[in-house]
């Protein structure tokens, strides 16, 4: 787009993106994870356009919030959550070996459940059917809803090992 952008700014940024994949951070986290961790500052306007950015060459995706019951009382929260197109990004842009994601299985969790997201999207875009996910104001959370054009939807939870069916 002609744009010249912060090389390390926008790779901080992808940085915090990837400790935090597939949860609902809202951007102000993001700001304060990139001045926390990788000692940038970024304004929120440099945030939206680099966010925008990433978006636009298929980097990032958001994936809605959504509610399965109009009539609750319970809020919704509705900060997208942000996914990448390609887990492997999150072990590239951090480094990370195998011994790194072995000894933080509940990391590695976060990047499988982007994994498990990356393939749901080319099955829901198959059957033109789409994807959110539910999180309420009590920390109830689903991590995908997939919801087809009749209305038919399907809870999917994500875990990471035998261990985690019951939690499931």
């Amino acid at each position: 787009d002609g744009i010249e952008r912060d090389k390390v700014k926008i790779d901080s940024l992808l940085k915090s993106i990837c400790r935090n994949i597939s949860t609902s951070t809202n951007k102000a986290t993001i700001i304060n994870d990139v001045s926390n961790y990788f000692t940038n500052e970024l304004s929120r306007p440099t945030t939206d356009d680099y966010l925008s950015t990433l978006e636009k060459l298929n980097v990032l995706e958001y994936v809605p919030a959504t509610n399965l019951n109009l009539r609750s009382s319970v809020q919704l929260r509705t900060s997208p959550k942000i996914e990448l197109v390609d887990p492997s990004i999150v072990i590239a842009s951090l480094g990370l070996k195998k011994e790194d994601l072995l000894n933080d299985l509940n990391f590695t969790g976060f990047i499988f459940e982007n994994m498990c997201y990356r393939d749901l999207k080319v099955y829901a875009e198959s059957i033109d059917a789409e994807l959110f996910y539910y999180r309420d104001n009590k920390d109830f959370e689903v991590d995908f809803i997939l919801r087809t054009e009749s209305g038919k939807w399907g809870a999917i939870e994500i875990k990471l090992g035998a261990g985690y069916i019951d939690e499931a």
